[in-house]
């Protein structure tokens, strides 16, 4: 009785820690398509239209002063 419940205890065990590594290196596989297939797209997105980046524009200098006074308010009541 001791012998099959270990034979059975080993089956489950082998069963189990396959199940894991199918669903395991199926995620990897499907992510590594999905991660190509996103990389295709992002590439032809980006060759088709020019994206503006915060490199490419120039801040308002309103904007600038104000965001450098929150700065400097915000600074000085943390060291208070």
């Amino acid at each position: 009785m001791t012998q099959s419940l270990m034979t059975q205890g080993l089956e489950l065990m082998l069963y189990g820690m396959g199940s894991v590594l199918v669903f395991l290196s199926l995620l990897v596989v499907l992510t590594r398509l999905m991660s190509a297939l996103v990389g295709q797209t992002s590439t032809e997105l980006s060759a088709t239209e020019p994206q503006a980046t915060p490199a490419n524009r120039e801040v308002d200098p309103r904007t600038l002063a104000a965001i450098t006074a929150a700065i400097h308010l915000h600074r000085r009541s943390s060291e208070s």
